[in-house]
């Protein structure tokens, strides 16, 4: 099985060396401390997951992830934070554009557990996508073939 593709932003680059080191064998990370850097990592990939840090120089996390949902719409989005600010948790999650909201000093388990649980999400919808591309493809098929018969008949009749 593919290892998850994460995406981690944090401006402290202690934070970005520890996710690396801690999540290297499980996740295949791309971890930065400039967004930047993050948008052109972005447009070259797609990531299952982009973890964001809540607190940065310039924007917040949320914001961050907020605007480019739009642009990158199946990638699960997560913020990770020092601070329980509980009103931008709130306003966060109930967006729907933001996947989970986690507090630091992570929890090695819970991250692993949130990835996966991410990556897993990322994969039904892409399937469902797939699928649901298959059904239309095959109701166009069988509308034409429809019209078809219905054109022989009309052709048995006349003569």
């Amino acid at each position: 099985m593919e290892k998850p593709s994460v995406l981690f932003i944090d401006d402290e680059e202690a934070n970005v060396k520890a996710f690396e080191a801690s999540f290297r064998r499980e996740f295949d990370i791309t971890a930065t401390t400039s967004l930047p850097f993050a948008l052109d990592a972005l447009s070259k990939k797609e990531y299952q997951v982009i973890i964001s840090d809540q607190k940065m120089p310039g924007v917040a996390g949320t914001e961050f992830l907020l605007a480019i949902s739009a642009k990158y719409p199946k990638s699960l989005k997560v913020i990770l934070t020092a601070y329980q600010d509980f009103q931008v948790a709130r306003e966060a999650l109930n967006s729907g554009r933001i996947f989970k909201y986690m507090l630091k000093p992570w929890d090695r388990d819970e991250i692993i557990q949130t990835v996966n649980l991410a990556n897993e999400l990322y994969t039904l919808r892409n399937e469902r996508e797939r699928l649901i591309e298959e059904l239309l493809k095959a109701q166009d098929q069988m509308k034409l073939l429809k019209e078809e018969n219905q054109r022989r008949k009309l052709g048995d009749m006349t003569k």
